[in-house]
């Protein structure tokens, strides 16, 4: 693909990401570098804030013991 064709698909998955109902965070390394309006919304935090936490700050505590085992399963 060239990078015009890049450039593209990432703004159609872009525009469909802010447009969606459905909350969406976007992570690297468990780190949140972006949500959609409507994960701010349902979490009540500014895109700002999101950004300062990791995704395991969002699971509840009695499910957190789960989710870092299959995060741990998904690193091998």
């Amino acid at each position: 693909a060239t990078m015009a064709e890049l450039q593209s698909t990432q703004e159609r998955v872009r525009r469909f990401v802010t447009a969606s109902s459905d909350g969406v965070v976007i992570c690297a390394d468990q780190q949140i570098i972006d949500a959609n309006p409507a994960a701010c919304q349902l979490l009540s935090l500014p895109v700002d804030a999101l950004r300062l936490r990791r995704l395991s700050d969002l699971v509840a505590p009695q499910d957190l013991a789960s989710y870092e085992a299959h995060i741990q399963r998904s690193s091998e």
